[in-house]
């Protein structure tokens, strides 16, 4: 009896759950997929080179799949106990019938049971068809190519969503049924009566609540903007708390105001079957005030982890590898002294053989440790000012372009050139020309002549040097010697040409009792890092995203397809009082529409802020590119909500024909 109760509410149900059911099956996936790259052979071996970087991506990831294995037991036991609570006069014929409470316990243990078996087995088939996808999306990213396919399914991957998702599903089984136990079979046949109920809430209450939530929101704004993300931890607290408490405040006012405004529009009330729609409208703003709050966070969230993750991506992928221009950098500091010798000169015969004197660099990069403003003259209100100045030698920048087959340049005795290392500086040293700066080194005063952008090394520091005559004498407290070497990307040679600086350096330091501090970077080294970091970045931020964005979907969804499933009589009703199936169908698209574009309007609000506040610390990492990066984010929202979006739409139209509209 049970069994064909259970396999009858499944089968008459699937419509309904198809949403929820295909989501939890997307998730398992997704969870899947991205577990499975540590077992990955072709990733493996591919990215050898790189292990430590590949060992941080695992890391991450089974760190963020924690998280999101609660987010997504969130979603499962919310929603099971969503669709318990509009089953309760289901559940009240049940036990009028004379059926206990473990009977109804044992039809949703089967139901779930099913229903969670044909999700996990279904999110572990179509993950690892995603994990394959993964891989050859991967290789190709970086102009790799496995030498054979191979079929593989991650043991970890397959063992962690076995476990995880068999205790979310246990888990919700037990509130479901701490739930049941605690029912009264007079309010599961009531149940139904205050579902009809339309709740709104006093006016005056409304203005208490929404005139407060306004003013933390401007106020969590305000701070964003001006302070941005960098800003102290009590004061980022302060954003977030302001930010959280003023959104929800607002959608618990929310379904109040909209009743006050609506009803004054009195063309717009009465117009069609607006009554019905609004009404339907303002008891669900009202009733669900607290999960649209939620929802729109969430929302927020989502689109500001997966905007932030595609414009890092972004800028790794400006910053091109051939921009890495020397195969070798080295960078040499003593600790305001002099270096008086060139390195060049002490290479052993046989290596400068292989080394032309035009392939070897060695540049002087000098400071004061002052900042760029203690030198210019009327600069701008620029936040470059506050960079510290260097200074190099005509003779010495035109070797830097000279290894990359640039035009030397020259300067007069009262001119600078500002070098760029990053279209960030270059945009400085453009207005530094236009704007005709001076630059001003004691007494001497320089004029902006032009703007070049070269690297200096390797090093990624993006700084902005001033270019001066070579027969400028000035002394600087601090000096930094960096040698750029080509080696036509022989690693052997690279790697003995490292050894050689290496010791010689030492070798000078011991002679002349000068401790040096030195580093290097090299090309290879450069790649490594650039792809350790964009494919953490990419995956992370993507599985992140992509899991709270149908969280969101799959929540209102079910909210949406649950509240259209009880007003079907009231559609019905609406079709004996005249109104033909073009006006039902536009009333269920206004209120669907309505309920998704709230969360998802004040979402866009904060994420525009949220923008602003973080562009400065994204540019720090090469130019960013905001509208591209916009863009993409508003593809990805586009995609997944507005695919729930549509998939309720049809979803609760076919409910409603379904249900006795004709």
């Amino acid at each position: 009896m049970i069994l064909k109760l259970a396999r009858s509410n499944i089968k008459g149900s699937v419509s309904d759950i198809m949403v929820y059911f295909f989501t939890l099956a997307f998730c398992i996936a997704i969870y899947f997929t991205f577990n499975s790259i540590n077992e990955n052979p072709q990733l493996m071996k591919q990215f050898s080179y790189a292990s430590k970087g590949l060992d941080n991506i695992v890391s991450f990831i089974t760190i963020t799949s924690f998280f999101i294995v609660i987010t997504i037991g969130i979603l499962i036991v919310y929603s099971n106990w969503y669709f318990l609570k509009h089953r309760k006069y289901e559940f009240g014929i049940y036990l009028t019938l004379g059926m206990r409470k473990e009977h109804i316990i044992g039809i949703l243990l089967i139901e779930n049971l099913v229903i969670g078996v044909l999700a996990i087995s279904l999110g572990i088939l179509f993950g690892v068809v995603g994990s394959q996808f993964m891989t050859v999306m991967i290789l190709k990213t970086y102009g790799m190519t496995a030498a054979t396919f191979q079929f593989m399914i991650s043991k970890y991957a397959l063992i962690s969503t076995l476990i995880n998702f068999s205790s979310i599903f246990i888990v919700s089984v037990i509130v479901n049924t701490i739930a049941i136990s605690r029912f009264k079979i007079v309010d599961l046949m009531y149940s139904k009566s205050d579902l009809e109920k339309v709740h709104t809430r006093n006016m005056k209450t409304a203005i208490i609540l929404i005139v407060p939530g306004i003013i933390m929101l401007g106020m969590s704004y305000l701070m964003a903007i001006t302070q941005g993300i960098l800003s102290e931890p009590k004061e980022m607290m302060g954003e977030i708390f302001l930010g959280i408490s003023g959104t929800v405040l607002i959608f618990i006012a929310l379904s109040a105001i909209f009743d006050f405004y609506i009803k004054r529009r009195k063309k717009k009330y009465f117009k069609g079957v607006n009554i019905f729609v609004f009404g339907q409208i303002i008891n669900k703003i009202n009733s669900s005030s607290i999960v649209m709050a939620v929802t729109c966070l969430t929302l927020f969230l989502s689109s500001m982890v997966f905007m932030v993750g595609n414009s890092i991506k972004t800028t790794f992928e400006d910053k091109d590898i051939n921009s890495m221009l020397y195969d070798v950098s080295t960078v040499i500091d003593y600790n305001e002294r002099k270096v008086n010798f060139d390195i060049y000169d002490q290479l052993p015969k046989e290596l400068k053989k292989k080394v032309h004197r035009k392939s070897f660099a060695q540049i002087t990069i000098k400071h004061n440790g002052e900042a760029v403003s203690k030198y210019l003259k009327d600069i701008k209100d620029n936040k470059q000012k506050f960079d510290v100045a260097y200074f190099m030698s005509q003779k010495d920048f035109n070797k830097c372009l000279g290894m990359i087959g640039r035009k030397r340049v020259k300067i007069e005795k009262n001119e600078y050139i500002f070098a760029a290392e990053n279209d960030k500086k270059y945009k400085f040293g453009k207005m530094l020309v236009e704007n005709k700066v001076k630059l001003k080194i004691g007494k001497q005063v320089f004029t902006p002549v032009g703007v070049e952008h070269c690297r200096l090394d390797n090093m990624h520091n993006g700084r902005g040097a001033f270019i001066l005559n070579d027969k400028v004498k000035q002394r600087f407290l601090n000096e930094m010697v960096v040698c750029n070497v080509n080696t036509d990307k022989d690693s052997s040679l690279r790697d003995e040409i490292l050894g050689k600086i290496d010791d010689i350096v030492k070798e000078k330091s011991k002679d002349e009792n000068k401790k040096a501090i030195f580093w290097h970077s090299t090309r290879e080294e450069i790649v490594n890092d650039s792809l350790k970091k964009e494919t953490l970045v990419t995956f992370l931020f993507i599985y992140i995203s992509l899991v709270l964005m149908v969280t969101c979907g799959v929540v209102i969804s079910i909210q949406q397809m649950l509240q259209i499933d009880k007003s079907a009589k009231k559609y019905k009703i609406l079709g004996y009082l005249g109104a033909d199936d073009k006006m039902i169908n536009r009333a269920l698209l206004k209120q669907i529409s309505f309920y998704f574009l709230i969360p998802l309007i004040f979402a866009m609000m904060d994420f525009f802020v949220g923008v602003i506040s973080i562009r400065e610390l994204i540019s720090r990492y090469g130019d960013f590119e905001i509208w591209r990066s916009l863009f993409r984010t508003g593809k990805f929202i586009i995609l997944t909500y507005g695919l729930y979006f549509l998939l309720t739409y049809f979803s609760c139209k076919k409910m409603i024909y379904r249900k006795g509209r004709r």
